[in-house]
């Protein structure tokens, strides 16, 4: 009988089927790891970016889309395993306590390492199921059905894509209002033909051309940050007035700190992102997704933001482009006000 294909099927949030409202055995465990008592020696799964180890588990503080979990040399019989359960509890901090925050999705990728090529990605949407909520703290991933679920897989990756926190200025980590900040106190420094008078319209720069903008040279540490958000106001100046512009082609580089003291030029297009319109509910505002390069890790020593002015609307050489740079945030994981926390507790296989 397929059971899963079934109108009466249901999952129970203590992992029980139930077929036309009787109760099927519950699933045994083909193999579990405890992260609340096992030795680091014992863990085999890797938790991306880092862990604690604590009496609820592996905690995660440095939380982002993407991989989460791996584990790697392990093989697992398909044809014993029928599914993964995954015990955990995801939140936030606040000052009246830990509010839940669940993933909005995850997934269980798996692979055999006999087919993947040195050096390539071993995971593919094709072998990938998604983690179905089972309960207040437990995702589940039905394997049995799944037509690449064969022989023995050893290789296995799951995902989480996170509650987006709100984003704005006013939840920054960092934040440089330049309309308000007397000169001393900017930082961020900008390239040839910028006025660093005080003024409430922010810094004023005078360019023709596109190219470097602005600079800020500061260690810090990627995994504190999720985005850089700038407000800048463009103008195309010319005898028949000031006409407004939009400024496509905005990026934002970074370089570490040994790169940053060893090349005249440090960065590249690896280590940058662009710079995108951040929406309606931030007029005027570009927001740059640090969070979703692969490249934002580590140490960061230097940051620099690039512009790409429409030369092309340029009628004759007393015309130029002024741009007003009012605000620039740096938005950390903790910059509403909690930080993402996923406390993992128990990752069984299921029979």
């Amino acid at each position: 009988i397929d059971h899963f294909a079934s109108p009466g099927y249901n999952d129970s949030p203590d992992g029980l089927y139930t077929l036309l409202g009787r109760e099927v055995a519950a699933r045994g465990a083909y193999r579990g790891w405890d992260f609340s008592s096992l030795s680091p020696e014992e863990w085999q799964w890797e938790v991306v970016g880092g862990a604690e180890q604590t009496p609820e588990g592996l905690v995660r503080k440095d939380n982002r889309n993407g991989p989460f979990l791996r584990l790697s040399g392990v093989p697992v019989d398909a044809a014993v395993c029928a599914g993964l359960r995954l015990e955990m509890d995801a939140y936030r901090e606040k000052q009246a306590g830990r509010i839940p925050a669940p993933p909005e999705r995850m997934h269980l990728y798996w692979a055999r390492s006999e087919e993947v090529a040195a050096g390539a990605w071993p995971f593919s949407p094709e072998r990938g199921v998604e983690l179905r909520k089972t309960g207040p703290q437990t995702w589940e991933a039905d394997l049995l059905r799944h037509p690449l679920w064969v022989a023995e897989p050893d290789l296995f990756m799951i995902d989480a894509e996170l509650p987006a926190p709100v984003l704005g200025p006013v939840n920054a980590s960092q934040r440089w209002e330049l309309t308000h900040l007397p000169k001393q106190g900017w930082e961020w420094t900008f390239a040839k033909g910028a006025d660093r008078t005080p003024s409430a319209e922010g810094a004023l720069r005078m360019t023709r051309v596109d190219g470097p903008h602005m600079t800020l040279e500061k260690t810090l540490r990627a995994e504190q940050y999720r985005a850089l958000l700038l407000r800048i106001d463009a103008f195309l100046r010319s005898a028949a007035g000031n006409r407004p512009v939009e400024l496509d082609g905005m990026r934002l580089y970074w370089a570490d700190p040994e790169t940053a003291a060893g090349a005249a030029w440090p960065f590249d297009k690896a280590r940058s992102v662009p710079l995108k319109p951040a929406g309606e509910s931030l007029p005027g505002y570009y927001a740059a997704d640090l969070a979703a390069s692969a490249g934002w890790r580590g140490a960061v020593q230097r940051i620099m933001v690039t512009v790409d002015v429409p030369e092309a609307l340029l009628q004759g050489p007393d015309e130029h482009f002024s741009l007003y740079t009012k605000d620039i945030a740096l938005v950390g994981y903790d910059g509403n006000g909690g930080g993402m926390r996923m406390a993992v507790r128990r990752i069984e296989f299921l029979k």
